[in-house]
């Protein structure tokens, strides 16, 4: 339990087939509660909601592509005075009703640094998977890389951290790459093994629909095709280029501080 503040038992996290991960969400807790003494539960909505221990005191992020199902989430927080955000949008709101109700030093003084960061990883949720490439020429830095290499939880992590403003590229040989990417300041590639990226995909195909597990998503075939496509794209972008394989998300993020830095 954290003492001298608000008192949060537990930290609770709901999802669905989303983007954020409870990992990422974890790192990102840890840096603004700067704090260890706390539990993370994964929890699915209907389990969520038959809890009888339930007060003003408990703490919810959740990651719902249901809007139905995030409309009911988020009337039953409100009804029962439960501090929540949804991490898609990584509003702010959530965190800043913490803060003021807190008198004690429990956590960090809200500041310019601390919006920047809020803003930082609502930019990154925003403009995940280049998915509005706008915003390219308006990002502090690029990360570029083939699916399943990370680049969502890193580009979130990485914002809320630093602070930056971050896109991230998917790279897929049938998709062109947005010709703002060339033009972009800071670009990092991420690489990564073919045996490990068949695993991780292998692991993602389980959870998908019957029609999509019919596909070449996972096939060596396919990843070598991929890795030799994204290969080329950063040597033409002449940027650095991390290999993923056997690496944290956190490590990642501080090679490339080191790397933009330099």
């Amino acid at each position: 339990m954290i003492t001298g503040g608000i008192s949060i038992i537990d930290i609770y996290f709901i999802k669905d087939d989303a983007i954020v991960d409870s990992e990422v969400i974890l790192k990102v807790i840890k840096d603004e509660l700067n704090r260890e003494d706390f539990k993370l539960i994964q929890i699915t909505l209907k389990e969520f909601k038959s809890l009888d221990v339930l007060n003003s005191q408990n703490l919810v992020f959740y990651s719902l592509k249901d809007k139905k199902r995030l409309r009911k989430l988020e009337s039953f927080c409100m009804e029962k005075d439960i501090v929540h955000f949804d991490t898609f949008k990584i509003l702010k709101y959530g965190f800043k009703k913490l803060f003021e109700k807190s008198k004690a030093n429990s956590f960090k003084k809200m500041d310019e640094k601390y919006f920047k960061r809020i803003e930082a990883m609502e930019f990154a949720v925003k403009y995940d998977d280049g998915k509005i490439s706008r915003g390219i020429l308006e990002a502090d830095l690029l990360i570029v890389g083939l699916s399943r290499t990370s680049k969502t939880p890193l580009s979130i992590y990485l914002a809320n951290k630093s602070g930056l403003k971050i896109i991230n590229i998917p790279l897929v040989p049938e998709v062109p790459i947005p010709k703002e990417v060339f033009q972009a300041t800071q670009v990092i590639g991420l690489t990564i093994s073919i045996d490990k990226l068949n695993k991780i995909r292998e692991q993602r195909l389980k959870t998908m629909k019957a029609e999509e597990r019919a596909s070449s998503y996972a096939s060596f075939g396919r990843i070598l095709e991929e890795l030799d496509y994204s290969d080329k794209i950063m040597k033409k972008l002449q940027c650095p280029v991390i290999d993923v394989s056997e690496k944290a998300i956190e490590e990642t993020a501080e090679i490339i501080l080191k790397l933009i830095k330099a």
